[in-house]
C-alpha cells in the first residue's frame, strides 16, 4: 500500500472513530481523557479485558482498526490503562490547547472540544430575572385567552393598537424566501416547456442566492443536454457575471463553488480549476473576522461539493483557528453557530446538530442581555440543520419580552426554503394568534402544492387559514395577513377561494393614520403584484399619498413584474403561469 493510499486510509479510519464516539454518546473530552492517560505501549498482545472496560464496544472496534493500521507499521501500540466507564454528564477533561492536543482529532470534533474549553471557563449559569419568565410551550404569547376575539366584530376599530407595524411587514415582503422559491418553481416549468429564453429572463429577475443559481445551472444543463455548447457557455458566462457583482465576497466563494463542481461534471476540468484557484484568492482579501470564518465555512462546503475531503479538512480546521481566537463569549458562540450553518449548507447536518446542541448548553452563562441574539441565531442554524423541535425549544427559552410568534414565523420560512413542509407545520402548531398562524399555514399549504402534493392537508390548511382571519380585529394586522395568504392561494391556483386581496385592500382603507394606511396600501399593492395582477397593483400604488412610498413601492413592483412577465412570455392555456388574467 502506498503512503497516499494509507494516508487516505487512515484519515477515513479517524473519521469512523469520530463518528462512532459521537455514537455511543461519548464526550470528546472524555475520548481524549480515554486514550491519552496513562497510556502505555504492549508490543505482544491486547489487555482485551482493559480495553472493553474503558471503552464502549462501538469505539473500540474503530479504535482496534485505527491501532492496527498504524501498530502494524509502526511496530507500536498505545492502550489505555482500565477505568471505569465515564458518565456522559461527567465534567470534561481539563482543557487542551488548539496545537498538538488536538492535532489527532477531525474538525467537527476539534470545534466540539474548543468549544468546550471555553465554555466550561465561563461564569455560573445566570438567573432568569424574576419580571421575565420564560415562555412555555404551547402558551406563547398574543395567543387567545379561551375566548378569542368576537369574531363578529372582524371589521375592526382603526383605534385599537395593532400588533405588527405594516413599514415592517412591506420590508419583509421584499425579502421573502418563498418568491425566490416561487421564481425557481415557474422557471422550472418553463424550461420543462422549452422555453429557456424565457426562463433566463424570468431567472435574471431574481434575488442573489441559492436559488437563482441553481435555476441558472438548470439552464446551463438543458444546453449541455442539447450539445449546444455556445449557449451553454453563455449562461455560464452570465452566471460567473452575476457572481461576480455580489457584495459579500464569502457568499461569492459558495456560488463559484457550485460552478466549479457544475464544470467538473460537464468535463472541463480546466475551467473548473480556474474557478476553484478564484474563489481560494477571495479569502485573504477579508479582514474582517467573522466574514473570514463565513468564507472559511464556504471554501470548506465548496471543496466538500467537489469531493476534495483532504482540502475541506484543512479549510474547516481553519475556521476552527479563526474562531478560538475570539474572546467575547457572546460572539464566540455566534460564530460557533455560524460554523454549524456552513456545515448545513454543505449538507453535513449530523455534523451541525451536535455543534449547535453544545452551544445550547453555555447560553445561560452569558448575561442575561446577551442571550436573546444568540438564542434566536441558534433557533435559526437548527431550523437550518433541519431540527425543527430544538429550534423550538431555543425560542421557549426567550423571555416573554421577545417576539416569539415572529421568530417562529421565521423559522417556518427557512424549513420552506429547503422544502420541508411538513416539519414547518410542526412549528405551525404552537402560534397562538390567527395573526401569524393564518399566514404560517397558507405559507405550508403553497409549499405542498409546490411539491405537487395536491392533497387534502393543503385544502385543509387554507381552509383554515381563511377561517383565522375572522378573529384579526384591526384593520391593520387583517391588511398585513389578508394579503399574505391571499398571494399563497393565487400562488397555489386556488381559484374557486374568496378573493382574500380584495378584503385587505378595505382593511388598508379603514386605517386613520395616513402614513400607517400609506404602508398598508404598499404592501397590499406587492401582494397583487407577486400574484401577477398588475391593473390591481397599480390602482393600489395611485391611493398611496405619500410620494416617496409610491416611488419605493413602484420600483418593487417593476422589479416583480419584470420577473413574471419576461418578453414573449408564455401563456399556458387552462394553467397559466401568471394570472394576469384572472
Amino acid at each position: 500500500m502506498t503512503t497516499t493510499k494509507i494516508q487516505r486510509r487512515t484519515a477515513e479510519l479517524q473519521r469512523i472513530r469520530d463518528a462512532q464516539a459521537l455514537e455511543a454518546g461519548i464526550h470528546p473530552a472524555q475520548l481524549l481523557y480515554r486514550l491519552r492517560s496513562k497510556a502505555r505501549v504492549n508490543k505482544k498482545k491486547f489487555d482485551w479485558d482493559n480495553l472493553q472496560k474503558a471503552i464502549p464496544p462501538a469505539v473500540a472496534a474503530g479504535l482496534l482498526v485505527a491501532g492496527l493500521s498504524f501498530g502494524f507499521g509502526c511496530g507500536v501500540i498505545l492502550m489505555p490503562q482500565a477505568r471505569p466507564p465515564m458518565p456522559v454528564e461527567s465534567p470534561p477533561a481539563p482543557p487542551v490547547s488548539a496545537g498538538d492536543g488536538l492535532r489527532g482529532l477531525s474538525p467537527e470534533l476539534e470545534a466540539i472540544q474548543q468549544l468546550l474549553s471555553f465554555g466550561e471557563a465561563l461564569p455560573p449559569v445566570q438567573p432568569n430575572p424574576t419580571d421575565q419568565p420564560l415562555i412555555p410551550l404551547g402558551t406563547l404569547p398574543n395567543a387567545p385567552a379561551e375566548n378569542p376575539r368576537d369574531t363578529a366584530g372582524a371589521v375592526g376599530s382603526s383605534t385599537d393598537k395593532p400588533i405588527l407595524d405594516p413599514s415592517k411587514a412591506l420590508a419583509r415582503l421584499r425579502s421573502d424566501r418563498t418568491w425566490n422559491r416561487h421564481l425557481h418553481k415557474l422557471s422550472a416549468r418553463l424550461l420543462a416547456e422549452d422555453h429557456p429564453d424565457q426562463t433566463l429572463a424570468m431567472v435574471n429577475a431574481m434575488d442573489a442566492g441559492d436559488a437563482k443559481w441553481g435555476a441558472l445551472l438548470a439552464i446551463a444543463d438543458y444546453h449541455q443536454n442539447l450539445g449546444n455548447s455556445e449557449a451553454r457557455n453563455q449562461i455560464l458566462g452570465n452566471y460567473r457575471a452575476a457572481v461576480d457583482t455580489l457584495d459579500g465576497l464569502p457568499q461569492r466563494i459558495g456560488a463559484l463553488g457550485l460552478l466549479a463542481r457544475t464544470l467538473t461534471n460537464y468535463g472541463e476540468s480546466e475551467r473548473a480549476l480556474e474557478v476553484i484557484r478564484a474563489a481560494e484568492e477571495l479569502p485573504p482579501r477579508l479582514t474582517n473576522q467573522a466574514s473570514q470564518i463565513a468564507a472559511g465555512g464556504y471554501l470548506a462546503g465548496m471543496y466538500v461539493g467537489l469531493g476534495d475531503d483532504g482540502k475541506a479538512q484543512i479549510a474547516w480546521k481553519e475556521v476552527n483557528r479563526l474562531i478560538i481566537q475570539e474572546k467575547f463569549p457572546q460572539t464566540r458562540l455566534i460564530y460557533y453557530i455560524d460554523l454549524a450553518n456552513a456545515y448545513s449548507h454543505s449538507g453535513r447536518q449530523n455534523y451541525a446538530v451536535p455543534l449547535l446542541s453544545h452551544v445550547s448548553r453555555y447560553i445561560e452563562r452569558l448575561p442575561e442581555a446577551d442571550r436573546a441574539v444568540v438564542l434566536r441565531s441558534l433557533a435559526l442554524a437548527f431550523a437550518k440543520a433541519r431540527d425543527p423541535q430544538s429550534a423550538l425549544e431555543a425560542i421557549s427559552r426567550m423571555n416573554s419580552a421577545e417576539d416569539p410568534q415572529g421568530m417562529i414565523l421565521d423559522l417556518i420560512g427557512e424549513l420552506l426554503a429547503q422544502g420541508l413542509p411538513y416539519g414547518a407545520l410542526s412549528l405551525a402548531e404552537h402560534l397562538g394568534d390567527p395573526i401569524f398562524r393564518s399566514r404560517a399555514e397558507a405559507a405550508i399549504a403553497w409549499s405542498l402544492t409546490a411539491e405537487g402534493e395536491q392533497n387534502s392537508v393543503a385544502q385543509s390548511l387554507f381552509r383554515h387559514a381563511n377561517e383565522l382571519l375572522k378573529g384579526i380585529a384591526h384593520p391593520v394586522d387583517q391588511a398585513i395577513a389578508m394579503g399574505d395568504v391571499g398571494r399563497y392561494q393565487y400562488w397555489a391556483e386556488q381559484v374557486d377561494t374568496v378573493p382574500i386581496l380584495s378584503q385587505a385592500t378595505a382593511a388598508a382603507q379603514r386605517i386613520n393614520e395616513p402614513r400607517m394606511r400609506d404602508f398598508a396600501l404598499a404592501l397590499v399593492a406587492g401582494e397583487y403584484a407577486r400574484a401577477g395582477q398588475w391593473p390591481s397593483s397599480r390602482e393600489h400604488q395611485a391611493m398611496i399619498g405619500d410620494p416617496a412610498i409610491a416611488a419605493a413601492v413602484g420600483q418593487d413592483t417593476d422589479r416583480v413584474m419584470t420577473a413574471l412577465a419576461p418578453p414573449h412570455a408564455v401563456d399556458f392555456s387552462g394553467s397559466s403561469l401568471v394570472h394576469g388574467a384572472r
